[in-house]
């Protein structure tokens, strides 16, 4: 199923051009955002991605995080399983006005 989108959203020129222009400034209202609240947080990945890596320097921190994302519905995955990277948190680019739900749910974070 996931095969037959895909095959019929590359065929989709608008969709495709608004998907290339959005996802860069998308993702650099998330980096700013982060920044303000998690300065420390190191930030991996190129701009035309559709998700950021943070380097949280800690994979207690990461679980913590990934705990309080899941309780808000929000999905972010943790860098441990797959990756071996337990001090990074993977958070998907989305439209700005739903990273505050991210943003609410990390409070407890904050430094």
């Amino acid at each position: 199923m996931a095969l037959e989108f895909l095959s019929e959203v590359v065929l989709d020129e608008e969709y495709m051009q608004r998907t290339w222009d959005l996802t860069p400034k998308w993702r650099q209202h998330t980096v700013d955002e982060f920044a303000s609240r998690f300065p420390s947080w190191q930030v991996h990945g190129k701009s035309f991605l559709s998700w950021i890596w943070f380097d949280v320097g800690d994979a207690a921190l990461v679980e913590k995080a990934v705990g309080l994302a899941k309780d808000a519905g929000v999905p972010v995955r943790s860098g441990a399983p797959g990756y071996n990277m337990p001090h990074m948190v993977r958070v998907a680019v989305r439209d700005p006005k739903h990273l505050h739900l991210l943003l609410k749910a990390w409070e407890p974070l904050q430094e």
